[in-house]
């Protein structure tokens, strides 16, 4: 009876173990993403588009290694050169590309096995064709994660233009533009911007390049109303550029909200609080969620869920929102910097796991 006992004890025992093993060589090890921030260092929205997919990744259980692009093509192919030639080889990648750089940076990613997914759709024109749909020409590329910046150029086209006729009715709108860098994404913002404007009885006297800068706005928007003393709409492709122009507005003796409407993209809290004093009139965003997305698709994708190929074109798309003094109460934790490790991801991820989509779950969304 013992020698039973005993043998059934081994019995168990064994196969117990055999589970075991055969659990843990199923398990993978603790993910590895690299995230290939494109800009630099603490720049404010690339910072808060990092520290939201970083929350997620920690939430999630998956390591996030951060580099940077420095705003530029070429330093950023050579900053994820060095990354690979000196780190262990990561798991998935994330990367925005840059104008003229696409090719580039895919093939080297391609060439390493890795398999990673685009942010922002910035490739267009004859360079969009030679990189083709994620999945043909670079079979790494699992999908790309963005919304559409001609579509939200337009968005707050017409907001500034609905403030504007509330306050001035009898005005015709005059309008110039201070637009971010001379790439797709910002060409995009404009050209929606611009299409709104022309269908709907705007002038658009002059655009101009401020590469993303405050202080270069500044200096360029206190020109324009100079040189265009009617003015009474400035749109911005950034936060940062639209407070610069109102700083310039101000001091040209212009009031914002009541003799001149300026809006922005990004959603910083800066803009924010701005929103809501009226030193500014709107600010369009909820993009810098796309970081997270980018963590939850992969980890998804890695537990079998291919929520990419289950979409047309391995494209999931997003809707932004904009922000004026009409709403702006509704978005008041956006007034500060948020603490993204009190969200719940997990949570999230579940429900994107459900709907196969991200439309409509973005935790950017009003309270």
């Amino acid at each position: 009876m013992i020698e039973s006992v005993f043998g059934v004890m081994i019995r168990l025992f064994k196969y117990l173990m055999f589970y075991i093993i055969l659990f843990s060589s199923s398990v993978r090890a603790e993910l590895n993403i690299l995230f290939v921030n494109p800009s630099i260092p603490n720049e404010p929205f690339w910072q808060s588009v990092e520290e939201i997919a970083q929350s997620a990744a920690q939430q999630l259980g998956t390591k996030m290694q951060v580099i940077y692009g420095g705003g530029n093509r070429i330093v950023q192919l050579e900053a994820l050169k060095q990354h690979l030639a000196k780190n262990p080889k990561p798991d998935y990648a994330v990367i925005l590309n840059y104008p003229g750089g696409s090719t580039a940076s895919m093939s080297l990613l391609e060439s390493q096995q890795i398999k990673f997914v685009t942010l922002e759709q910035t490739i267009f024109g004859e360079e969009r064709e030679k990189i083709g749909l994620a999945g043909q020409k670079y079979k790494h590329w699992l999908g790309e994660i963005y919304f559409d910046n001609h579509t939200a150029g337009g968005q707050l086209a017409r907001a500034l233009q609905h403030l504007k006729q509330a306050q001035l009715p009898k005005q015709e709108t005059h309008v110039v533009a201070i637009n971010g860098h001379y790439g797709s994404e910002s060409q995009a913002r404009f050209n929606g911007m611009q299409e709104y404007f022309e269908s709907n009885n705007g002038v658009v006297y002059q655009a101009v390049h401020a590469g993303w800068s405050e202080q270069v706005a500044f200096n360029q928007s206190k020109a324009l109303l100079a040189r265009f003393p009617n003015v009474n709409i400035i749109w911005a492709a950034s936060d940062l550029m639209a407070l610069g122009a109102s700083k310039a507005a101000v001091e040209s003796g212009r009031i914002p909200n009541k003799d001149i409407f300026i809006g922005g993209f990004d959603w910083l809290p800066r803009a924010i609080q701005a929103v809501e004093k009226q030193s500014i009139s709107a600010s369009i965003g909820g993009h810098k969620v796309m970081g997270a997305w980018a963590v939850i698709s992969l980890l998804l994708y890695d537990n079998g869920h291919d929520i990419f190929a289950q979409q047309k074109n391995k494209k999931l798309t997003f809707n932004l929102d904009v922000v004026t003094k009409d709403n702006v109460a509704h978005f008041k934790s956006h007034k500060v910097k948020i603490n993204w490790a009190e969200y719940d991801f997990k949570a999230l991820k579940e429900k994107v796991a459900l709907s196969h989509s991200i439309a409509g779950l973005s935790p950017l969304n009003p309270n």
